[in-house]
């Protein structure tokens, strides 16, 4: 019998919702924790200002049955200390 790997979905809730549509194959939980860690890192890093405006956001991770698995929360902004620096 073939072992079906799990599809992961990444939501991203940030003032609008992204639904992740494709999902990834991975093989564990585990797994999808750190694809959520990495993808999570490459929208800051992709973001730049528009990430430091203080507004939270988060992503969802859903199963096949779309239930949520977990979710990481974000945000960030910058003091008045900070803003005088740019």
């Amino acid at each position: 019998m073939e072992h079906v790997l799990p599809r992961y979905f990444f939501h991203v809730v940030d003032g609008t919702v992204s639904i992740d549509t494709d999902g990834t194959v991975l093989a564990n939980l585990g797994e999808a924790h750190s694809q959520a860690i990495t993808m999570a890192g490459e929208i800051m890093r992709d973001a730049r200002r528009k990430f430091w405006s203080g507004n939270d956001w988060q992503m969802h991770v859903t199963n096949d049955a779309k239930r949520t698995l977990f979710k990481l929360k974000f945000s960030a902004e910058e003091t008045d200390e900070a803003a005088g620096n740019h």
